[in-house]
């Protein structure tokens, strides 16, 4: 992780100057760790610290990798939601989409186009602009997990599932890409979810090893 002050932002160089030493990390463990696009991250980050190691998924399509993870892993928790409701179609079904970054508005796109009635959320209001896009409907971030629907699909950081959230959900499947869906303060005994097994970052969009790995 690289961890900045709250509010701070990066120059070209400076960010470049960040993966460099990030990418010197990863080649310090000798192919024990293998690094890949994420949260904050973009391709182009990943092609400057392969620059410095071979140890990285997910370069450019053109150059024989996997490109963006993003609609994989969208692809992936969609799958995750068509499972948990019974493998059937997901015409009129209702999933809310908490966090409208790569992942989370691809995947709204996904269940849209599968027929799926979708409500979204995120804390940037700015991304209201993508759920107008999509035709999604909208709700403030701090009334998304009380929407009544089928499945929630949190898609964003931050442990927004703890045992007075979850009291208030009125969604029986909790089926997201976050990584970090569970908070602190949670029954574990409450847990119940469905969660995408594969890392979609390493293969490309036939299923195929990302070529670039070595």
């Amino acid at each position: 992780m690289i961890a900045l002050r709250r509010g701070q932002r990066l120059s070209k160089q400076h960010r470049g100057q960040l993966f460099h030493d990030f990418a010197e990390l990863v080649e310090s463990f000798e192919g024990r760790y293998i690094t890949a696009q994420d949260v904050g991250t973009t391709l182009e980050d990943m092609v400057h610290v392969a620059r410095f190691t071979d140890h990285v998924a997910g370069h450019p399509l053109d150059e024989g990798g996997a490109g963006d993870p993003s609609p994989y892993t969208a692809h992936g928790v969609e799958v995750a939601i068509t499972a948990s409701l019974g493998g059937g179609s997901l015409s009129g079904r209702h999933v809310v989409v908490v966090g409208l970054g790569h992942v989370g508005g691809e995947l709204a796109r996904r269940l849209i186009g599968a027929g799926a009635r979708v409500t979204v959320s995120d804390v940037d209001d700015r991304k209201r602009a993508i759920a107008d896009k999509l035709g999604a409907k909208w709700v403030a971030s701090d009334a998304a997990l009380s929407v009544e629907a089928d499945v929630l699909a949190p898609c964003a950081l931050g442990g927004i599932l703890d045992s007075d959230s979850v009291a208030s959900l009125h969604a029986p499947i909790v089926a997201g890409a976050a990584n970090n869906q569970l908070g602190r303060r949670f029954d574990r005994r409450a847990d119940a979810r469905a969660r995408d097994p594969l890392g979609a970052g390493l293969r490309d969009q036939r299923g195929r090893p990302d070529r670039r790995r070595r």
